[in-house]
């Protein structure tokens, strides 16, 4: 059995690498425009964010299932694959990564005043709406992909495909957060928590959609 502050530890470092890398690419963007050099745009962020979900999928799924995200471990307790105690330590650790992250690249681009923040574009229902939809689509993939055995070494390209096209759809619309931790890292650093209750509360309603469509469509294929 894989101790428990293990699976922290690795849940720490897979959630700060996603952020450090995933805001630090729109951070470097817009450094990178404002000193006039070729930036890595909006295609090269999403696919950023896809990538290293993806390459934490498999550097730590074998120790803590690279949750990474705290709606992703609210699934998985109602799934009761997780007990309460660990999901506890794994959002502890997610929210923790998070912040050092966006801390560090704080740190390294001080002039920067948004960190790759996300923010909306539309009005607050829309967004709301939009992330609990997002979020939902990321569980039922992550759901489907490892119902099926033979499927498991794809893991990591579908779950960063999924998240690469959702960021490319509605990252100018909400930042595509689909994650609570990803929102709250740059919004505790520069203490702007704008709209963050959103980032909280519908990824969270996703996740918990997700997992009793799930829980159906189990039924009903069974009953087949």
């Amino acid at each position: 059995m894989i101790p428990r502050l293990q699976k922290a530890l690795s849940e720490f470092t897979g959630t700060f690498a996603l952020v450090f890398f995933g805001t630090g690419a729109v951070v470097v963007n817009t450094a990178y425009t404002a000193a006039g050099l070729q930036p890595i745009g909006h295609l090269g962020i999403s696919l950023t964010f896809g990538s290293i979900v993806a390459l934490m999928v498999y550097m730590f799924g074998p120790i803590s299932g690279a949750h990474i995200n705290p709606a992703v471990t609210l699934s998985f307790w109602l799934k009761k694959e997780i007990s309460a105690l660990d999901s506890l330590f794994y959002v502890a650790a997610q929210f923790l990564g998070a912040f050092a992250a966006s801390l560090s690249i704080h740190i390294l681009f001080p002039e920067d005043r948004n960190l790759g923040m996300t923010s909306l574009s539309v009005v607050e229902w829309k967004g709301f709406a939009l992330e609990v939809f997002l979020t939902f689509m990321l569980m039922i993939t992550i759901f489907r992909i490892l119902a099926v055995e033979s499927n498991r070494l794809l893991t990591g390209v579908v779950i960063g495909g999924i998240i690469f096209i959702e960021a490319l759809v509605a990252g100018p619309i909400t930042g595509a957060s689909m994650n609570p931790a990803r929102s709250f890292g740059p919004a505790a650093v520069l203490g702007d928590y704008t709209h963050f209750w959103i980032y909280v509360t519908a990824p969270l309603l996703g996740a918990v959609i997700a997992t009793f469509f799930d829980r159906l469509y189990n039924l009903i294929t069974n009953e087949e």
